[in-house]
């Protein structure tokens, strides 16, 4: 797993308010280093299921809350 950088983490900040999945799935590509997309990445990033809903359903509280661990830990807590 890659850690984002300041630039990535700015870009995403930037970014999440007009098109959250777009801005966290840029995020998540760069912390996974991968090009899947927002389904496969969810599932890549987190094991808990409830939380796995929670993003796939677009719950603004789940995104703000992955959009905080991305910009704080600069990559995922797992």
């Amino acid at each position: 797993m890659a850690r984002l950088t300041k630039r990535a983490v700015e870009r995403l900040l930037a970014e999440y308010e007009g098109d959250p999945v777009g801005a966290l799935t840029r995020a998540l590509q760069v912390a996974l280093e991968s090009d899947a997309s927002w389904p496969e990445l969810i599932e890549a990033a987190t094991k808990d299921v409830a939380r796995r809903r929670q993003l796939l359903a677009l719950d603004v509280g789940a995104l703000d809350g992955l959009v905080r661990e991305l910009n704080e830990l600069r990559g995922l807590d797992r």
